[in-house]
């Protein structure tokens, strides 16, 4: 489920969540599928994934960062946005204090910091 969330196939992950496949699970960089798919911007995969229950706040395990935090590192406005209308916490910080705005804006991912 990961690796499909990684790539962005949705068709894949809907497959293995129709599975039973473990939304919430973690690879061994402590990374989720719902952290892949909002890093990598696929706002459909993301959806999908909380559709299902998917813990919109997990954190990955090494970094600490969230969907919403990893989100607004790259500038992904669409999956920001997305995230905080299915109830991300924007205040949740990651293990070296950084919130999303904080990356959002330290990138001048200006599209982010007007979600």
């Amino acid at each position: 489920l990961i690796l499909a969330c990684w790539y962005g196939h949705v068709e894949i992950a809907r497959a293995l969540i129709d599975a039973k496949a473990d939304v919430d699970m973690v690879n061994c960089d402590g990374n989720g599928a719902l952290n892949c798919a909002a890093y990598h911007g696929f706002v459909n995969v993301a959806s999908l994934l909380l559709q299902h229950g998917a813990t919109v706040d997990i954190e990955d395990k090494v970094t600490g960062k969230t969907a919403l935090i990893k989100a607004a590192y790259v500038g992904h406005a669409q999956v920001a946005q997305m995230l905080l209308q299915r109830g991300a916490n924007k205040d949740v910080a990651d293990n070296q204090g950084y919130t999303a705005l904080a990356f959002a804006t330290s990138f001048n991912h200006t599209s982010v910091v007007s979600v």
